[in-house]
Parts: structure tokens; C-alpha cells; sequence
């Protein structure tokens, strides 16, 4: 994948949904696109590797903001994370 074709998403605010086990990341999405199924790493501020699967995206009325949801058992993943397609 091209760098052109890689997403990456600044995220700005964390939200747990307990209720359907979703991390939520919330930020500026900037590259290709970012779908439900998509296998995507979040590096940490502090360095640190996650891998995951999106499982819901949800575009909201601010423009240039996402959300994405990841498996709650992802890790910590604190503002100023960074998730992007392989």
C-alpha cells in the first residue's frame, strides 16, 4: 500500500462503550479511507505498537472528524495516538 492510499487517524478524545466492548478514538482522518474489517496499527505516544480491527466507523458533522471502534481489550490507547492502515 502506497503512502498515498495509507490512513491515518489523529486521535483527539478516547471513549470506552462498555455496553457494545468498543474502544472509541475519536480524531482528523488523513490519507485513504478506514472501513469496518480493516486490520490497523495505533502507535502510542509513549511508542508502543497495537494492532487491532476497526469494527465500526462513524463520521460525525464537525468537519474532518471520525470515530472509530476497536476491541476494548486493544490496550491504552491515550489522546495523542496515532492509528493507521498497514
Amino acid at each position: 500500500m502506497s503512502d498515498q492510499e495509507r490512513a491515518e487517524l489523529r486521535v483527539e478524545f478516547v471513549h470506552r462503550l462498555a455496553s457494545r466492548n468498543l474502544l472509541m478514538l475519536s480524531g482528523r482522518r488523513a490519507g485513504g479511507h478506514l472501513a469496518v474489517g480493516d486490520a490497523v496499527t495505533i502507535r502510542t505516544p509513549a511508542g508502543e505498537s497495537i494492532r487491532t480491527t476497526i469494527r465500526t466507523v462513524e463520521l460525525h458533522g464537525r468537519p474532518g472528524m471520525t470515530t472509530v471502534g476497536v476491541e476494548s481489550g486493544a490496550g491504552e490507547v491515550p489522546a495523542g495516538s496515532v492509528l493507521y492502515t498497514a
